[in-house]
């Protein structure tokens, strides 16, 4: 029977941990700042309830990007964070995450952000054209 040895990095404390390293570089608390207030400003600015498609695309383009956002600002200021007693616990000072990776992570999770807001923008372009054949089929009747 063979033995099998596992080597693992001692600092990452595993799978779980790392994905809980990952989380934390997203901030997620002010992620969840921005959310609370987006969802009642869209309310606010269409009158009335937006659309299920345009909330949700809407909300996670903002996470992406809020969460995108915050994993770039900690990779920037990862010197900085060694130095400061508030900052020294975080994922990249600590070396849970490797800078470059948490990069990587940052823009990937903004890339997701311009997707997102591509879906929105086709959801905004396929409202107005609903709009405007409502508006024609109902011309239409009248006519009729």
């Amino acid at each position: 029977m063979t033995d099998h040895v596992r080597v693992t990095d001692p600092r990452s404390g595993g799978g779980a941990a790392t994905l809980r390293a990952y989380l934390e570089l997203t901030k997620p608390r002010i992620v969840e700042l921005l959310l609370t207030t987006t969802l009642p400003a869209m309310i606010v600015a269409a009158g009335g309830w937006p659309g299920w498609g345009l909330a949700i695309t809407t909300l996670v383009g903002g996470t992406l990007s809020a969460a995108g956002a915050n994993v770039i600002n900690q990779v920037m200021d990862a010197d900085i964070d060694e130095i400061m007693r508030r900052t020294r616990g975080r994922p990249i000072p600590t070396g849970r995450i490797a800078p470059g990776h948490a990069l990587v992570f940052g823009v990937t999770l903004v890339h997701g952000f311009f997707l997102a807001r591509s879906l929105v923008r086709e959801q905004e372009a396929l409202d107005i054209q609903v709009d405007e054949l409502r508006g024609e089929l109902e011309a239409t009747d009248d006519a009729i």
